[in-house]
């Protein structure tokens, strides 16, 4: 009887260690601290502004291991743009040197910082950062 409590205990045990609480999804979301801008801002069009503005415009979904894209939307006129990764398990895919940029989120992905820079032609520069974070 002792033996067949204690089956019974450790089964229990088992079933608790493998509850669905130890789910690996994870939620993302970015953010762009300090924004100068958002993407429906009317001075990225305006000809009659005469500062620099710029900011992120993401184009698909924020997930692991799927293709994420991101917009670099500017003022300037065709500007020369730099994506830079700060920090993180991010890859480039492609886009380095253009407004649009593809990236993946690697398996270890814990949260991670990308930063663009772009310059104009006569020597005006906005850059921007996004910040990932995992909740």
């Amino acid at each position: 009887m002792k033996n067949l409590k204690l089956l019974i205990i450790l089964i229990g045990i088992s079933f608790i260690s493998c509850s669905e609480n130890d789910s690996t999804s994870i939620t993302l979301e970015d953010n762009v601290p300090g924004g100068s801008c958002e993407v429906d801002d009317p001075r990225l069009t305006d000809p009659n502004y005469e500062g620099t503005i710029c900011c992120f415009q993401r184009n698909s979904a924020l997930s692991l291991n799927t293709p994420v894209i991101y917009e670099y939307l500017t003022n300037l006129s065709d500007p020369s743009v730099t994506w830079q990764i700060e920090s993180g398990d991010i890859q480039i895919v492609s886009g380095q040197d253009s407004k649009i940029i593809t990236i993946n989120l690697g398996e270890n992905f814990e949260g991670g910082i990308i930063k663009v820079l772009g310059t104009s032609t006569d020597g005006l520069a906005c850059s921007e950062a996004v910040v990932i974070t995992t909740n």
